[in-house]
This record gives C-alpha cells, structure tokens and sequence, in this order.
C-alpha cells in the first residue's frame, strides 16, 4: 500500500476518475500541479503512523424517486489513500471472498436472511459483515 507505484496507480486512478473536491475544497486538478510531492508526502505519513484523513465534504444527490441521497465526498488524498488500501488488499482478500452478497433497495432484509440460512444450511460457514444505512446517519 505504501510503495510509491502503487500511490502512483492509486492517484492515477483517481485522476481518471475525475470526482468533485472532498472537504478541504482540493479538486483532481489542483492535486494534479504537485502530485509527486503530495505522494510521497502521503507515503511518508502513511509509514510513520502520521496520516489522517481530511474533512468529507456532504454533497445532497435526487434520486430517481425525487428523495435525496446524501454522499459524504472525501479530500483527493483520501481517495488516493483509500484506492492504494484496496489495490493491496484486494489480491488477499478475494480469494477468501467467495460470495459476496449486498442488500440494495430492492431487495428486503427477509430476503438476504434466508439466502444465508440457505447457505447455512448447505454447512457455509462465513464471515458476515454488516452496515446499516439509516436516513441522516453518515458512514463511509
């Protein structure tokens, strides 16, 4: 995660992606002039336990329905952090990751329950991980 290639492909990534500013108001272009010294420096913070993330900057997106969907945008470095952290980790992880299955709008909570007794049931023995998204709470 903290090899200069894989900050370099992270930030690249990110460059391509071309999100909006997180909240400290840093756009991809702006990041861009002196992206060298930005990664290394975000190395250098990453290694000696220093870094933090900056401030995530709330953006209201409508939905199809005409409700809003709150997003909570994070700063440029963050992203690059966050793409290098999943760049590293991915090829360790998916292996184990056999089956991934996530609750979407249409699908009900009763649903995915009996899909992992299912499972259950079959003699799967996994790892449940669970987030909860819950109008007004903010989570990353």
């Amino acid at each position: 995660m903290v090899r200069l290639d894989t900050l370099q492909e992270a930030w690249e990534r990110v460059r391509d992606n071309a999100g909006g500013p997180g909240g400290d108001g840093q756009t991809v272009g702006q990041f861009a002039i002196q992206s060298p010294t930005r990664l290394l420096r975000l190395r250098r913070d990453l290694i000696g336990g220093t870094y933090r993330p900056g401030p995530l900057r709330p953006v209201d997106i409508r939905k199809d329905d005409g409700s809003l969907r709150r997003l909570s945008i994070p700063c440029v470095i963050d992203r690059v952090a966050q793409t290098a952290a999943a760049t590293a980790l991915m090829p360790v992880l998916e292996p184990e990751m056999r089956v991934l299955y996530i609750l979407i709008g249409r699908d009900s909570v009763t649903g995915v329950m009996g899909q992992i007794l299912v499972w259950e049931r079959m003699g799967c023995r996994f790892l449940l991980a669970s987030g909860a998204c819950v109008t007004g709470a903010r989570w990353l």
